[in-house]
């Protein structure tokens, strides 16, 4: 875990292996992670990568976890989202 600019904070490569999927394993590092005291947190994805952007757009909010779209460089290889818990005022 690091600090973003934006004082947040970031976990790097958060990758669940196939046969472990569907289990919750994500679900609960984020739960883990995200929490009101923790701030707003970095979460990137390869645009490429339409299993893992579905899975995020899907779940975050049942998650309790507020997505906010910053501005993105068009021709980076990511999206970038700023997430943070669910009724938490901005940092």
């Amino acid at each position: 875990m690091a600090p973003t600019r934006r004082g947040g904070a970031r976990l790097a490569d958060l990758f669940v292996l196939p046969t472990h999927r569907g289990k919750g394993i994500a679900t609960a590092v984020v739960a883990a992670l995200v929490t009101p005291q923790s701030g707003q947190w970095l979460l990137a994805t390869w645009r490429r990568d339409l299993q893992a952007k579905a899975f995020w757009q899907r779940n975050l909010p049942r998650m309790g976890v507020e997505v906010t779209v910053p501005v993105q460089d068009d021709e980076s290889d990511f999206d970038i989202r700023l997430i943070r818990r669910a009724g938490m005022t901005p940092d």
